[in-house]
């Protein structure tokens, strides 16, 4: 083989390794691009679960204050019933006092 054909197999050589990095670099491009989208979906996914916590936190927080709420008026049915079972009890007592004046 002459020098000029080796010199110009030399330089199709080289044009084919410079189309083949542009088209590995054009391939990089476009990993890293999807990599970057997938960063910020991955970011925005993370934003949400952590809003959703705080969500979930004040969720459980109001049935904490129910449940304490729930549990006064527990208390006071209790204390009503029992004044009401007093009262019906001085009641009757009443009654059967007035019956003796009756007879």
């Amino acid at each position: 083989m002459d020098t000029n054909t080796e010199i110009n197999e030399n330089s199709k050589n080289i044009e084919s390794l410079s189309d083949t990095t542009s088209d590995l670099g054009k391939e990089t491009q476009s990993v890293a691009l999807i990599i970057s989208e997938s960063v910020e979906e991955t970011q925005d996914t993370i934003e949400e679960y952590i809003n959703t916590s705080k969500k979930v936190e004040n969720i459980i927080e109001k049935i904490n204050t129910i449940d304490t709420i729930t549990q006064h008026n527990m208390q006071s049915v209790v204390e009503v019933t029992k004044a009401s079972e007093h009262l019906y009890s001085m009641t009757e007592n009443l009654n059967n006092e007035l019956n003796k004046f009756k007879s």
